[in-house]
Order: structure tokens, then C-alpha cells, then sequence
């Protein structure tokens, strides 16, 4: 099965197999879905309800069991990371006061620990990334809200801090993933950089035009899982860069982000971008993906689903990318419509949601440029099937 709550309150069970649903349960009064995780060991649904600071917990069929609470910080933000599930049986999750959080198959919050707090300012910043070592002794979190905000190493049975990281440029992390030779990789950005290109403040001078094809503001970090520094792989052009994920037997880092050009009338504009480099920082390829605004983030992942491909979710189609950049095939999910605004062909976000690599699917949400009369955008789920090589 999966799971989705889309904006109605409601949380439907959906057979994979015939796209069924197969049952659906109403979610207390003012609930606000913005995580759902099934754990690997009891098939319990986790649910972070970012709008009452709490998680639920459900059974397989949809029963409350459990209501885990967290607090609130000084800053607000609709998004948090992935819950993290262990072969301990174990759940871990960042909350928007800051804090991350172990807690058992019972619903019982064994520890807690703070990682959102800004020295200079003491500001709470919600927790915007988690990952765990491939050994499990480690949690990785970073909290991207507050730019001088170190990474943390956590150790993931008792909490206590075990290391910390900070890059005296690149300290703005977006994205944090760990590989199966025990790197620790983060997508990290230079906060200034960012700002003279991104800002709409009157009091920021305009972007440097004549420095566009040059610019460099982004770059992949590799830690080793101590969180000693191992290699800085700086990115010219990409000074946006969303995620991250390596592949140590293939030689590849994969990456998206973003980066300027010239648009129509002299517009400034960006486009999204995967690109791939190896462990030695040399890069391989890139590929643009689609236009979009200086403003914004985007909730469309990236996901290599087996050894030779990768797949990305984009607007209102899936682009198939083998490991040299080429694209092998494409998706259209939904109908080719223009889109209002700089004439650019949008057809609504397509994000992909589940990896099934035993069937060899992709579980896709596409938000579709409709609109329900009780329920406002409407968004499907689609099962696409690669079609065989």
C-alpha cells in the first residue's frame, strides 16, 4: 500500500496493484500533513502534523495509537525532513523547535536534541534535514533556516552531540544524504553568493550580469562519518544546489540546483539542472531540466531507482536519465498547457513519491492546473511501469 493526505483531512490507504483505494480515515479538526512514514517493522503510519506540533501515529488500519508532541521555534516553515526508521526499531524526526527526536515503536520519546539554535542570536530554527550513517550510529542533522547554523553528528542511542561542522563559505545546507561508503554528503550553498542573485530587497545591489557564465556559489561537501572534511566540490554556475546523492561504486555524485541566464527581454532567469561529478570533484555532465523563478523551492526529488538510472520529477512529466546525462525516455503525465506566466510550459509539479525497486514502479503525485469546488488543487497518483531496455 501507500499512503496520501491531500489537503482534505482525510488519510487513504491505496492498493498498489489496481490503484484502489482501500480504506480512508478522517484526521482530527485542523490537522496539517506535511510527512508520511510506515515503519519497516509493525507497518505503523507516522504522520507529522505540523499545524497542532505533533506527530500520529497509526495502525496498518488506520486506528490512532499514539500522539507524540513537539514544540515551536522562532521561525516558521511549511517542511520538514523524512521520518527515519532503524533496524532498531527506532524513529527519528526533526521538529520545528530545533530539536531532533528518538522515539520508541510505543510512541515513548527516548531523547531529544537541540540543533536549531543560532549562537549570535539564540533563535530557534526548525530542524531541515536528517540522514543516518550506513552503520546507524549516526544521526546527521542540519537546520538550513539559520545560514550559520553548523551540521551535527548526533549519536543515534543516546543523543549526545558527537561532532560538529561548520565551512567558513558554504554554510547554507540544503541537503543532506549519506552513501554506501559511509560518506556523509551535503548540498551546500554560499549564502551570499545566493543573495545577489536571488534577493528582490531594494537595499541589494542588481546581480552581476556580466559575471553569469562564471559564477560560483555552490558546493557538494563530503565528511567522512566522524564529520572530518574529506573534499569540496565546488559547482560553477549552480550557486543553488537542492540535493544530493552519491554512488561510490560508479564513481558519481549526482546533484540538482539551479542557475542564472538571460531570459526574454532581458530577463533574469534560472533553470533547474542535474548534474553529475565524480569522487575526485571532476564533473562528468549536466543537463538542464526546466525553467523556473529566482524565487521558490522545490518539492520535486530526484530518485535513482536502479544501478543505471535516474529518475526526475518534473512539470507534469518523469524524465528517464541513464548514468552518462542522456536521456532515455520521458513520461507525460499531464496534457501540454502554457502556462501564463513568461510563457513558459508548465503543466503543473509532479513529485515522485515511492520507489518500488522489487516491481521496478514509480509511485508519481502529480498537482494538476485544476481546481475541486470543496477541496481547491486537485493532484492523482500515477504507477508508471519503465518500460523494459
Amino acid at each position: 500500500m501507500i499512503y496520501t493526505n491531500y489537503f482534505t483531512g482525510i488519510l487513504s490507504a491505496i492498493d498498489t496493484s489496481s490503484g484502489t483505494e482501500l480504506w480512508s480515515c478522517e484526521l482530527p479538526d485542523g490537522s496539517d500533513i506535511v510527512q508520511i512514514g510506515v515503519h519497516p517493522h509493525n507497518n505503523d503510519i507516522y504522520l507529522m502534523d505540523l499545524a497542532n506540533f505533533r506527530v500520529l501515529v497509526l495502525s496498518p488500519e488506520g486506528k490512532l495509537k499514539h500522539k507524540i508532541c513537539f514544540g515551536i521555534g522562532d521561525e516558521a516553515i511549511g517542511m520538514v525532513p523524512p521520518f527515519i526508521f532503524s533496524k532498531k526499531g527506532l524513529c527519528y524526526f526533526g521538529a520545528p523547535d530545533g530539536k531532533v527526536y528518538c522515539v520508541d515503536d510505543k510512541g515513548k520519546i527516548l531523547w531529544t536534541s537541540t540543533i536549531g539554535e543560532s549562537e549570535p542570536s539564540s533563535k530557534i530554527s526548525p530542524v531541515s534535514d536528517l540522514a543516518i550513517t550506513k552503520d546507524e550510529s549516526t544521526i546527521v542533522a542540519a537546520s538550513f533556516i539559520g545560514p550559520i547554523n553548523p551540521v551535527y553528528g548526533i549519536d543515534s542511542d543516546s543523543g549526545k552531540i558527537k561532532w560538529q561542522y561548520n565551512h567558513s563559505k558554504y554554510t547554507s545546507i540544503n541537503y543532506i544524504a549519506v552513501d554506501d561508503a559511509g560518506n556523509v554528503l551535503l548540498a551546500a550553498n554560499n549564502p551570499d553568493e545566493m543573495n545577489r542573485w536571488n534577493s528582490y530587497h531594494p537595499d541589494v545591489l542588481e546581480p552581476p550580469l556580466e559575471e553569469i557564465n562564471s559564477t560560483v556559489g555552490g558546493a557538494i561537501i563530503l565528511l567522512d562519518a566522524n564529520g572530518n572534511e574529506k573534499k569540496i566540490i565546488e559547482i560553477p554556475k549552480e550557486f543553488g544546489l537542492i540535493h544530493v546523492t552519491g554512488d561510490p561504486y560508479r564513481n558519481r555524485i549526482y546533484a540538482t540546483g539551479y542557475t542564472c541566464y538571460i531570459g526574454k527581454h532581458a530577463r533574469l532567469s534560472a533553470v533547474w539542472a542535474l548534474f553529475a561529478v565524480d569522487y575526485d570533484g571532476n564533473i562528468l555532465w549536466d543537463t538542464l531540466k526546466y525553467p523556473i523563478f529566482l524565487a521558490g523551492y522545490t518539492n520535486n526529488e530526484f530518485i535513482e531507482v536502479d544501478d543505471f538510472y535516474i529518475y526526475l520529477g518534473s512539470y507534469g512529466d518523469v524524465k528517464k536519465i541513464d548514468i552518462d546525462g542522456n536521456l532515455i525516455a520521458e513520461y507525460r503525465i499531464l496534457p501540454e498547457k502554457k502556462s501564463i506566466i513568461s510563457d513558459l510550459n508548465l503543466h503543473g509539479s509532479t513529485s515522485i513519491m515511492v520507489v518500488d525497486e522489487n516491481e521496478r514502479s514509480l509511485y508519481v503525485l502529480c498537482e494538476e492546473e485544476k481546481h475541486h469546488e470543496k477541496y481547491g488543487s486537485i493532484g492523482r497518483i500515477y504507477k508508471l511501469k519503465p518500460e523494459p531496455d
